[in-house]
């Protein structure tokens, strides 16, 4: 009896200390682009239309379906755009720091985009973006009429004022220096806070 006693007890303990199963992915088929070999990206589908993908071994969460992640096999006709955006690809995952744009120590947003457009395509872009946004670029983008490449503002603090910057790559995702905890990501720009933060656009190279 004390034997059955403590085989139970036993089991009981067990039962307790088991951790619960991880969740379960499906994975999905990524699209032949000519950026996959930098992104070397892998999608994961969960439920409540969550996509995590791994880029250069950092894990990303994106919103959407699944379908919404598939980006352009050729995000532009300008060759300009497309080295912009495959260099953007290529530094994700490098670090954020403040005031820099350096692909050792890191870079803050505007440092991003000044570099890959001081890099690509041999624009001086100003330093901060509050000067980079009252720049007399060719168009003022709205946000239906985005296109790959196209230089994007955000008021991310309280007062409504312009203080982040990113990249347009194409099917609704941008690609930036976030912050010091997330450092060079891919995002959805329609994701509900980068959504709401959104300001406006401008396209540098028509």
């Amino acid at each position: 009896m004390k034997k059955l006693f403590l085989l139970c007890v036993c089991l009981g303990l067990a039962s307790c200390s088991s951790k619960p199963p991880p969740p379960s992915y499906v994975t999905y088929p990524t699209p032949s682009s000519p950026f996959d070999v930098s992104l070397n990206r892998e999608l994961f589908y969960e439920q409540g239309n969550v996509i995590n993908t791994s880029l250069f071994g950092v894990k990303q969460v994106f919103y959407g379906s699944e379908s919404d992640v598939n980006l352009a096999k050729k995000p532009s006709n300008s060759p300009v755009i497309n080295n912009i955006i495959s260099h953007a690809y290529s530094l994700v995952g490098k670090p954020y720091r403040y005031g820099s744009e350096s692909l050792t120590k890191g870079f803050d947003c505007s440092g991003f985009v000044g570099y890959l457009y001081g890099k690509e395509a041999g624009i001086e872009l100003p330093r901060s973006t509050r000067q980079m946004i009252r720049i007399d670029a060719p168009k003022v983008v709205s946000k239906s009429k985005l296109k790959p490449g196209d230089v994007l503002f955000f008021a991310t603090g309280k007062r409504g004022q312009v203080s982040h910057t990113g990249i347009y790559i194409g099917n609704k995702f941008f690609v930036h220096a976030a912050n010091s905890r997330k450092g060079v990501r891919i995002d959805s720009l329609n994701s509900g806070y980068w959504s709401a933060k959104f300001l406006e656009a401008k396209r540098i190279i028509e």
